[in-house]
């Protein structure tokens, strides 16, 4: 596996883009998530489009991004049942499965850390079963803040009794991979390809790779 690892004993998985597509939650807010906000509201499919992208950034980075009854009060639309009726789009990315395995197998212990709320993991888990994989599941909402915070990686360390030197962070979040920084992690790597549908993106000054395949011991 990646140097990253080496004498650690923890891996803080993230969920979303790094073991499962993003393309599920991509197509949500950016097609389906319109559509529905047009109709319910008797918007042109462009003026919902642009007003749900002002609300959604004005929201970017805090816990409220995540939270489906925010944003089922704030559209008046049921954000639970929208993102049920598209639930047959979740799957793990590529290799994500056989790298759980691998790590597994390596004697790591494996730490779910989701932004996701429970009730959208819920409906994850019943297409993924990604709960069963781990020894330990967490969502941001648990804790009243979004990983993005140090709030919240103060209160989930301590939930977890974490010994922050031992653990490793894996996230396709360039601002969460810094938010573990700053509060020492042991080490942070990013995923440069969430969406199995598009181009890889960058990181500045993260370590990085393109999924979490790259790190599977090669044949």
């Amino acid at each position: 596996m990646h140097p990253v690892f080496e004498g650690k004993q923890t891996l803080l998985l993230d969920m979303d883009g790094t073991l499962l597509d993003l393309a599920y939650d991509n197509f949500f807010w950016q097609e389906l998530l319109p559509v529905a906000y047009a109709d319910a509201h008797d918007l042109p499919l462009v003026a919902a489009r642009d007003s749900l992208r002002a609300m959604i950034a004005a929201e970017a980075g805090t816990l409220n991004w995540y939270r489906l009854d925010f944003w089922s009060e704030r559209l008046k639309l049921d954000i639970l049942a929208l993102k049920a009726s598209c639930a047959e789009r979740v799957n793990y990315l590529p290799g994500a499965l056989a790298f759980i395995e691998a790590a597994r197998a390596q004697g790591f212990r494996l730490v779910l850390v989701t932004n996701s709320s429970r009730e959208l993991l819920q409906i994850k888990d019943a297409r993924t079963q990604i709960t069963a994989h781990m020894d330990a599941v967490y969502s941001s909402g648990d804790f009243a803040a979004a990983k993005e915070s140090q709030q919240f990686w103060h209160r989930f360390s301590e939930a977890e009794q974490l010994r922050r030197e031992d653990a490793v962070l894996l996230d396709d979040s360039a601002s969460v991979l810094r938010a573990a920084q700053d509060f020492g992690l042991g080490g942070v790597l990013g995923l440069r390809k969430p969406d199995s549908r598009r181009a890889a993106g960058s990181f500045e000054d993260i370590d990085s790779v393109e999924t979490v395949a790259a790190l599977l011991p090669a044949d």
